[in-house]
């Protein structure tokens, strides 16, 4: 077993010592040439997952890297940032800012000129829950909300509580082999469904920014920009430096502070 930092292996199916963290985060776990089960990266340069599609960017140092596929078990497993109730490096936070789009083909040539090639399309079914006694209205700060998506035939279940805004999140996800039985066990839990929510979505990595392409029924097509970071960063500064990325594209962009079960549920209340 070889540790490498970076990430850290949080499978509980594998008997494995992993290395101790180092100061730039947590390590990588790899056994004969695979990457069993990855968290979040903090250090650039090294191994890092988006959190749009889950695609990586692996260090040429690291053995076994080139078999760490986009497609593999363990970055399905992965999913996004944090695995289960794993907590990396004090705890993550997904930063976010979300546009609406009004012409999808400036805003891909305007990508295509920084050398962004956005992945195939991938269809996502999404259910989205809040805690019982949470209602639409009322402010979503420290209040956990829970989503079930299904994507290429696999199911995931995330939590996120939303810290400095609708779009600062601790994040905590998982695969799941049963949708409807976590369906129930999620309402068991204490939360109710909300708004489902179908998309399609491209992605893509420029550096350490997750970049997705979403063409989300009933409500249009929106551009995101995502960065997970460690503790200590102002959601608030990262999102501004996230902003100035997507107005460097030079694309008209219509801003939005609402997640898509907001989103959505507006739209059809309208329609």
């Amino acid at each position: 077993m070889h540790a490498y930092e970076g990430w850290q292996n949080v499978s509980s199916k594998l008997p494995m010592k992993i290395g101790e963290r180092g100061p730039a985060g947590v390590f990588v776990a790899v056994d004969d040439g695979r990457c069993e089960a990855v968290a979040p990266v903090l250090r650039p340069n090294t191994i890092s997952l988006s959190s749009c599609g889950w695609s990586q960017r692996l260090s040429a140092s690291v053995p076994g890297a080139s078999h760490c596929r986009r497609t593999g078990r363990a970055l399905r497993s992965a999913g996004r940032r944090l695995i289960g109730s794993t907590r990396v490096a004090g705890q993550v936070r997904e930063i976010e800012v979300k546009y609406r789009v009004f012409d999808l083909a400036v805003l891909e040539a305007a990508l295509r000129v920084r050398g962004v090639v956005l992945s195939r399309a991938v269809r996502q079914d999404d259910q989205a829950y809040a805690e019982r006694g949470w209602r639409y209205g009322m402010s979503k700060l420290g209040v956990a909300f829970a989503r079930l998506r299904t994507q290429d035939g696999r199911h995931l279940f995330t939590l996120k509580r939303p810290v400095d805004n609708e779009m600062a999140c601790l994040e905590f996800e998982t695969e799941v082999a049963d949708r409807e039985q976590m369906h129930e066990a999620i309402q068991q839990m204490g939360f109710y469904p909300t708004v489902r929510i179908v998309k399609t979505r491209r992605t893509a990595h420029l550096e350490d920014l997750a970049l997705c392409v979403d063409e989300v029924e009933h409500a249009g097509t929106f551009f995101e920009v995502e960065k997970v970071i460690g503790p200590g960063r102002p959601g608030h500064a990262v999102q501004a430096e996230l902003h100035t990325f997507a107005d460097s594209l030079g694309v008209e962009l219509e801003r939005t502070t609402d997640t898509y079960d907001s989103v959505v549920r507006a739209a059809l209340s309208t329609a």
